[in-house]
């Protein structure tokens, strides 16, 4: 679980929920939630398919309360491992070693079935390449949505505006008139600053992480298929593990 994500949204819903200062119900405004998630919904399926937009959430929430299980320096510590195991007993001992990791276990499936090097390494970047893309995918979706919901919260707003001018001679109509007009607005904000945009930006720092993973794994493999020693694959994965010192460098 991540945290940060869990405390972010709580300490944010509570600054909100405190700036109101009455009751809620006043807030909720069911047109309004039609406009401004049916359309932005709306719009977004007409820029993606269906399966796109499914996945993408799926992605992002995986993203934002999900952190990976394995972080680089275990990783690191399985390759060498079983280098080691090749070294002594040969590639046929790979067989039983318990990899969870799909990815790297995909990799050493396609070392102990013989495969050259080159075949390997295009199995892995393919698979690489369409991982990162449909995470891609979702942030550039989720950014979308981050675009429409407000411009929905405006469409709703005329709306409201051309209900109210209609009905001035009827008290009881301007009253949900100007609910639409100013709840719409207030709804597009909250979805694209509370839930989209946040969203998307921790969708793009996981796939960065996954994509450093993926090539430190396929490195790893391609040094275990290649007979390189424990000692040099080491050094060559350490260079994939992000410093804290690498940030103050920039």
């Amino acid at each position: 679980m991540d945290l940060g994500t869990l405390i972010g949204l709580v300490a944010t819903l509570i600054v909100v929920l405190a700036a109101i200062n009455t009751s809620i119900i006043y807030f909720i405004d069911i047109p309004s939630i039609f406009v401004v998630v049916g359309g932005t919904l709306g719009v977004t399926l007409i820029k993606y398919r269906l399966s796109e937009l499914l996945n993408s959430f799926k992605l992002a929430i995986q993203a934002a309360f999900f952190e990976k299980s394995e972080s680089p320096q275990e990783l690191i510590e399985l390759a060498t491992s079983l280098t080691k195991i090749v070294q002594k007993e040969g590639v046929i001992a790979l067989e039983g070693q318990e990899i969870k990791n799909s990815y790297f276990s995909k990799g050493i499936d396609l070392v102990m079935d013989g495969h050259s090097p080159e075949f390997t390494e295009k199995v892995l970047r393919n698979e690489m390449s369409n991982t990162i893309e449909a995470s891609e995918t979702g942030v550039n979706l989720l950014s979308g949505m981050a675009d429409s919901a407000p411009a929905m919260g405006m469409i709703g707003t005329l709306i409201g505006l051309v209900i109210m001018l209609q009905n001035m001679s009827d008290p009881d109509a301007i009253g949900p008139g100007m609910a639409i007009a100013l709840i719409t607005t207030l709804y597009g904000a909250v979805i694209a600053q509370v839930f989209c945009i946040p969203l998307a930006e921790k969708l793009k720092l996981r796939t960065k992480e996954t994509k450093d993973t993926l090539e430190l794994i396929i490195q790893g493999v391609l040094s275990i298929q290649q007979g390189q020693s424990a000692i040099i694959m080491n050094q060559l994965l350490e260079t994939y593990v992000k410093k804290p010192t690498d940030d103050k460098k920039k």
